[in-house]
Parts: structure tokens; C-alpha cells; sequence
């Protein structure tokens, strides 16, 4: 897994307002769709299929082989995370939220499974998001925190949800918050140097858990609910925010361990070189 070194159309030093507008696409055009698809703004067929949410993700897969034909690493990235945030961990966290809001959900009625193991389900997701991040952050580890933003945000985001029916809507809306200000996290850390992407990443965290109080977003949990209920949606906002500090770490190791591999795997011009010096 040898490091990539940046591209010419990936420019090293600091970008003007424009140009860092322009890396944080991804997820402001996210957030935009998604808000529209929330608000019922887009004018949107009316059929039984989530269409607004469908819309999001046709835009994240055209966005993404965009960035691939311009050989956009960074573009590339946001957009896929982008879409594994809409297609995979969006659904995966509304359920565990809908279920949550279940009554009588608690160890001592032996109604708890279903929540457990849809809360395992968004942990092994969460993690195989995380690694990901960190196999293709290895050229640039310092920026793995703003390419696991979005899914650290849309944690808290979904688990917020005040209400009991978590829908399309409730879900889109939730999307549009995440990305929004993760989107506002990549562009301020375009304008940055390196060394401050992990703490603009935190203030966006912060800023979310604020934001997300002052509108009054808290979960709608009912009171007969037993303690695993808020443990594990607490289980699940420190994995996010654990994963989301050791983001840069992670990509730094994943970099090490490919470049020990490129050390102990011998090359092709190598090997050739060996078995030349062998018959002579």
C-alpha cells in the first residue's frame, strides 16, 4: 500500500475561498439535495419509492466518477463517503434510532435483542467506514479526521432525532446537518495548515452536539424504556467521536504498514534482477 504522491490538479499549499468551496462539493451539494429532498422543495414525483433519498445518491455515484475521470483523490474520496453515509450508515442508524424509541425495551423483559444487534450491525459498519478512511488517507494522513467527519456527524445527527417515526424525511433532514457542517469543517481546513484539520474537525463536532441542542433535537425516548436503550446509543456516539480522534493515526499506521510491505515484498525489477545474477 505505498503512499500516492499528490496530484498536479491537488495543489500543496493553501487554496483561495473559491477553490476550497470547490473541495467541500461533495458534501455542501450533499447537504443541499438533501435539505431539499427534506424540506419538499425539489419537485419530486409521488410514488412509494424514497425518491429525494434516491435523488442524493444518483448525485453522489455521478459526483464520484466525476472525481475519478479528473483523477480527483480528494473529491473521490468525500463523494464515496458521502454515499456509504446515504446508502449504508443512514439506514443502519435510523433503525437502531426507530427501535430505540420502541416501548418496554429493556434486558429484563428480554426485549432488547433486536436493538443489540442492529447496534453491532452499525458498529461493524462504522468500523469498516473507518478503515476504509484510513487505507486511503495514507498519502495525506492528517486529513483522515475531514474524510471521517461525515460519518461522525451523522451519529449524532440520526440518534437526535426527536421524533419516534424516524422517515425519509426525518432521515434526509438529519443528512443535510451532517454534511452541511462537515462540509463547512473541509473548507475551513482547505484555507488551514495541516497541523489544525484534527482540531477544526473536533469544533465541528462541538458545533454539531451545540447546534444540534438549540433546536431542541433530543431523542424522543419512551419512559418506560431500560438503561441498555441510552448505553448503547452512548456506545455509539463514543465510537464515532474515538474514531473520529484516531482517524489521523490510523492513516499514519495504515502508511507505515504499506511502506514495511514495499520493504519485504520484492518488486518485479528485483526479482528479475536476483534470477539474472543467479545464471550468470
Amino acid at each position: 500500500m505505498p503512499a500516492r504522491s499528490r496530484r498536479p490538479s491537488e495543489p500543496v499549499g493553501p487554496p483561495g475561498l473559491a477553490s476550497a468551496v470547490v473541495a467541500a462539493a461533495p458534501l455542501l451539494l450533499t447537504a443541499l439535495f438533501a435539505a431539499g429532498g427534506a424540506s419538499g422543495v425539489l419537485p419530486l414525483p409521488e410514488t412509494g419509492l424514497p425518491v429525494a433519498t434516491l435523488g442524493v445518491v444518483a448525485l453522489q455515484i455521478a459526483g464520484g466518477i466525476l472525481a475519478r475521470e479528473l483523477e480527483l483523490d480528494r473529491w473521490r474520496r468525500l463523494w464515496s463517503m458521502a454515499l456509504a453515509c446515504t446508502a449504508m450508515l443512514l439506514p443502519s442508524l435510523a433503525l437502531q434510532a426507530a427501535l430505540s424509541r420502541t416501548p418496554f425495551v429493556s434486558w429484563s423483559s428480554g426485549s432488547a435483542g433486536a436493538l443489540v444487534w442492529v447496534t453491532l450491525g452499525s458498529l461493524v459498519l462504522l468500523t469498516g467506514m473507518w478503515v476504509w478512511t484510513a487505507t486511503v488517507s495514507t498519502d495525506e494522513p492528517e486529513r483522515a479526521a475531514l474524510v471521517w467527519l461525515p460519518a461522525a456527524l451523522l451519529v449524532p445527527a440520526v440518534l437526535s432525532t426527536p421524533v419516534t417515526d424516524i422517515d425519509e424525511t426525518a432521515g434526509l433532514l438529519a443528512l443535510a446537518i451532517a454534511c452541511a457542517l462537515a462540509g463547512a469543517g473541509v473548507l475551513l481546513g482547505e484555507l488551514s495548515p495541516p497541523p489544525t484539520l484534527l482540531p477544526i474537525a473536533i469544533v465541528a463536532l462541538v458545533a454539531e452536539f451545540a447546534f444540534l441542542v438549540l433546536l431542541g433535537r433530543l431523542p424522543a425516548l419512551p419512559p418506560d424504556q431500560g438503561r441498555v436503550v441510552p448505553a448503547l446509543g452512548v456506545l455509539l456516539l463514543l465510537t464515532a467521536v474515538a474514531m473520529l480522534l484516531a482517524a489521523p493515526l490510523a492513516a499514519s499506521a495504515a502508511r507505515r504498514f504499506g511502506e514495511l510491505v514495499d520493504e519485504v515484498t520484492p518488486t518485479p525489477v528485483a526479482i528479475r534482477r536476483r534470477r539474472d545474477g543467479d545464471e550468470r
